[in-house]
């Protein structure tokens, strides 16, 4: 599940549409870019599961990495989702390590990020100020919003 995450958050998507409409955007960099479209994909995705679990859970919307977290950490069984007990569920899941699991794991790839933006060295674009307003979204937006979203 953590390797490759769902790509609903819709990052490389609109990421990809904005390069067609770039200019002087040189396609030998797509690679590159793609890369750092991806990561930022992921880290969206991990701020999206912090603020959600708790809505997805009343829904039984079992596709959270948060539930995937306690369920391969053996924090929950796949019976307790199954018999959809929700108090348990609730309880064993606010308790558990995943608040601190997930923000190690977003500034993890945060600061991999920054290092491949830099490695990377694009001449055609330039994706600073959209990668440096990754983490003030995530705190002011979605830490923010939990259990609002």
């Amino acid at each position: 599940y953590f390797l490759y995450q769902p790509p609903n958050m819709e990052v490389m998507i609109h990421g990809v549409i904005d390069l067609m409409n770039h200019s002087t955007f040189e396609m030998r960099e797509l690679g590159k870019v793609r890369e750092i479209l991806w990561i930022a994909q992921e880290l969206a995705r991990i701020a999206n599961s912090v603020v959600t679990w708790k809505r997805e859970l009343n829904e039984f919307d079992c596709s959270s990495a948060i539930f995937a977290y306690v369920l391969g950490e053996g924090i929950l069984t796949p019976d307790t989702w199954r018999e959809h007990d929700l108090e348990t569920i609730l309880e064993n899941t606010q308790y558990s390590n995943h608040h601190r699991f997930f923000l190690s794991l977003w500034l993890k790839r945060y600061h991999e990020l920054l290092s491949y933006l830099k490695k990377a060295q694009l001449q055609s674009i330039n994706l600073d100020s959209f990668i440096s307003s990754m983490p003030r979204l995530f705190v002011d937006f979605h830490l923010n919003l939990e259990g609002h979203l």
